[in-house]
C-alpha cells in the first residue's frame, strides 16, 4: 500500500490535519514505512497540487493555525480505483513474505552457524515477536474502546493470529537447534575398570 493511498484512506473517514494523520491509527503503519515529517508534509503538498486533497486553514486565537486536509472527488476516485483494482493481490506476490522478512532470509543459512549461535538468533526473534504481539493487543484494546468498526478490529486480530503462529514456529526452530547442539556434544568415553576372572 502506497503512502498516498494510506493518506487517502484516512481522509475517506473525514478531514484531518497533518498531526492527526501521524498520531491516529495510521501512525504505526507510517513509522513502519519510514514516513517522517520531512516526507509527510511534502507529500501532502504534492497531493494538494494534484487535486487529490484540498487544504483548509483553521485560524485559531490561541496556538498555531491548523491546516485541515479534505479528500476531493478526484481523490475519492483515485482511492476507489486502487481499492477495486488487483494491484498487490496477484499470485506473483505470494513469496513477498519471505523476500521482505530479513529473519527468514537469514534463517535459510543458519546451518553455517554454530547451533548455539543459531538458537540465540531465534531467541532474539522470539522476544521481538512477543513484543509485537503485545503492541497489537494493546492497539486492539484501544481501537475497541474507541468503537472502531469490526473490519479494522478483524485485521488487527489477523495480525495477532499471524504473529502467534510465527511464535509457535520459532519455538519449534529453537528446539531444533537445541537438539542439534546436544547431539554435537562429544560423548564421554567409557573405560572398563573391572577385573578379569581367572579360570
Amino acid at each position: 500500500m502506497s503512502t498516498k493511498h494510506m493518506i487517502l484512506g484516512a481522509l475517506m473517514n473525514g478531514p484531518a490535519h497533518g498531526y492527526s494523520l501521524k498520531s491516529e491509527g495510521t501512525v504505526k503503519v507510517m513509522e513502519e514505512f519510514g514516513i517522517n515529517d520531512g516526507q509527510l508534509y511534502p507529500l501532502l503538498k504534492k497531493m494538494t497540487d494534484e487535486g487529490l486533497i484540498r487544504k483548509e486553514i483553521e485560524y485559531r486565537e490561541t496556538g498555531p493555525n491548523r491546516h485541515n486536509y479534505h479528500i476531493t472527488d478526484a481523490g475519492r476516485k483515485d482511492f476507489i480505483s486502487w481499492l477495486t483494482g488487483s494491484e498487490g493481490e496477484e499470485r506473483a506476490f505470494r513469496y513477498e513474505m519471505i523476500r521482505k522478512d530479513g529473519f527468514l532470509n537469514k534463517c535459510m543459512y543458519f546451518r553455517f552457524l554454530d547451533p548455539a549461535a543459531s538458537a540465540d538468533k531465534v531467541r532474539g526473534q522470539i522476544a521481538e515477536t512477543e513484543a509485537s504481539i503485545r503492541d497489537f493487543k494493546d492497539a486492539y484494546d484501544d481501537m475497541k474502546s474507541r468503537n472502531f468498526d469490526s473490519l479494522h478490529l478483524m485485521i488487527v486480530r489477523y495480525c495477532i493470529m499471524s504473529l502467534e503462529t510465527r511464535l509457535r514456529w520459532l519455538g519449534e526452530i529453537e528446539n531444533e537447534f537445541i537438539n542439534n547442539s546436544a547431539e554435537k556434544k562429544p560423548k564421554k568415553s567409557r573405560h572398563y575398570s573391572g577385573s578379569t576372572k581367572k579360570v
